[in-house]
């Protein structure tokens, strides 16, 4: 009965083994100086789109682009100036080990801090770079004005 349960064991143990995380299943969350459209960023920022849709499928600003490319984007991207906030969509297929490798790579050729590197779906709210006295930026959507300013 012993060496039974113990094949058993063996069969999920094995079985576990061959079935990666995809992204839409929920991979480990982005790094903590990451952020997301969510949260806005400068209206005056420049932005770099990376669309990865497969482990061998990435865009660059809708641009099709190799795998031994992209790490010299990132390294181009670190010496620009102003640097551009690098936004990176993982489709939901993505395993999770693309998408740790990929966000590494981003995270060891650019500054993340104030915002720089970004992961999700969505529109970008933008913050405003003019504040008057006593105001605070807030993040908008721009779609929603558009809708208000129809009314």
């Amino acid at each position: 009965m012993k060496i039974a349960a113990m094949f058993v064991s063996l069969a999920f143990l094995l079985a576990g083994c061959g079935n990666a995380r995809i992204y839409a299943e929920g991979c480990a969350a982005p790094p903590d100086d990451w952020m997301t459209p969510r949260q806005g960023r400068s209206a005056l920022s420049v932005l770099n789109v990376i669309d990865v849709s497969q482990a061998d499928r990435i865009a660059w600003n809708g641009k099709p682009i190799p795998q031994s490319t992209f790490n010299d984007l990132l390294k181009h991207t670190s010496s620009l100036i102003p640097l551009p906030v690098t936004h990176i969509r993982f489709g939901p297929n993505v395993d999770c080990a693309t998408v740790e490798r990929l966000r590494h790579m981003v995270s060891n050729n650019l500054d993340c801090s104030y915002g720089m590197c970004a992961e999700g779906a969505g529109k970008w709210w933008m913050r405003g770079d003019a504040l008057f006295d006593g105001q605070t930026s807030e993040p908008y959507d721009p779609d929603q004005s558009v809708v208000e300013s129809k009314r």
